[in-house]
């Protein structure tokens, strides 16, 4: 469940939250830092993305 969220992410999600969205189509196999990078964006971006919903009274699956 948690993969379709990460997919669900827009770039609006990733500027709401103030990190950079990563760029699969232009590095579709990253160093493993970039993919941490990248993978802690998207953490950041799912979080902001929840608490968002949570404080605007949206319930989104966890």
């Amino acid at each position: 469940m948690i993969e379709d969220e990460r997919d669900a992410l827009t770039p609006a999600d990733y500027i709401a939250a103030g990190v950079e969205a990563p760029n699969w189509a232009g590095e579709p196999t990253p160093s493993l830092e970039t993919w941490r990078l990248w993978r802690a964006a998207q953490d950041q971006a799912l979080a902001h993305k929840r608490a968002r919903s949570l404080s605007a009274g949206v319930k989104t699956p966890a």
